[in-house]
């Protein structure tokens, strides 16, 4: 025997083969090859209509109205529609997201360096150490590169509840 050759009864499937495709049926796994296609698309059926735990939607406390205008709005206009739902004037609405954009800026301007807006968006500061001057690999080849200064970069994180809502 060369040493080349195995049994073929030891021989681990490779990823080149097909894989063997398993269907439940009435309780029992069965190899989808053995069994006909009525059987199959029967249990296909059954497999797609019953809704798994992590397919279950969760669902929001509050109803959100989904506006049919599809343009962007502007300061002014997310200005008057923060006043129409909150039951405010426009000039309050406004002094409203201005202070929330200044406490936003301090806090991300103090050692905090985070701020989270509840139920929508978390932003951090991301501080880039700086390079020092010297050799450096560069795709396989060495480089003298010059010293890059340190800089801060705005990281921001769209919280749970948000994507929740968004995407679904």
């Amino acid at each position: 025997m060369s040493k080349h050759h195995k049994d073929k009864k030891t021989t681990k499937s490779s990823k080149h083969d097909k894989p063997r495709k398993w269907v439940k049926v009435d309780g029992k796994w069965k190899r989808a090859a053995s069994l006909d296609p009525k059987t199959l698309k029967r249990e296909k059926k059954e497999r797609t209509l019953k809704p798994t735990k992590s397919a279950k939607k969760v669902k929001s406390t509050k109803k959100i109205k989904k506006t049919s205008g599809g343009t962007k709005l502007s300061a002014a206009n997310f200005a008057r529609e923060i006043a129409t739902r909150a039951e405010l004037e426009p000039k309050q609405a406004k002094a409203a997201l201005a202070a929330l954009t200044e406490i936003c800026y301090e806090q991300l301007t103090s050692k905090v360096g985070e701020v989270r807006i509840p139920g929508l968006v978390k932003i951090k500061v991301r501080k880039v150490p700086e390079r020092p001057a010297g050799k450096y690999n560069v795709f396989g080849t060495m480089k003298k590169l010059p010293r890059r200064p340190g800089f801060k970069r705005l990281k921001a994180l769209v919280l749970k509840a948000a994507k929740d809502e968004v995407v679904g």
